[in-house]
Parts: C-alpha cells; structure tokens; sequence
C-alpha cells in the first residue's frame, strides 16, 4: 500500500479504535484500516495532501479535538 496513492480519506470515529478507508483518485480502496485514536493523528501527519472525511466528528468534544488535531498536522 502506497500511502502517496491516497486522495480520499474517511475516518469513522470510534471511542477507541478508528476505521479508516483510503481510496485514490479513480474511488478505488487503497488502504482500510483500524487504528487506536492515539495514533490517527501520528498516521494523518504521513499522508498527502487530500480531502478528509469524518463520520462523528461532532458526537463528542474529543471528536472536535482530534478532527482540529488532524487539520493542524496536515496544514504546517
């Protein structure tokens, strides 16, 4: 899986782990994963430039925290 072929990222917040789906630029998935939120924002800072889309974003303040955090790590 090349992390470089990710233009679409989808993030379903979950309350310990995240399930993530990446896929390129034709829609096809690329990468589907499930990670503990400790270490989305660490994965977010190693992609490329590219859309994000976050399922639960406003369920709880610490979706807002890590939805800013990913904003922050892609945006220098």
């Amino acid at each position: 899986m090349a992390l470089a072929a990710i233009s679409v990222l989808g993030i379903d917040l979950g309350k310990n782990v995240c399930s993530i789906v990446g896929l390129n630029t034709s829609g096809a998935v690329v990468m589907r994963r499930k990670v503990r939120r400790e270490t989305l924002i660490a994965l977010a800072e190693k992609l490329p430039p590219c859309i994000v889309g976050m399922e639960g974003q406003r369920a709880s303040p610490s979706g807002e925290t890590r939805a800013r955090r990913c904003r922050a790590a892609r945006n220098p």
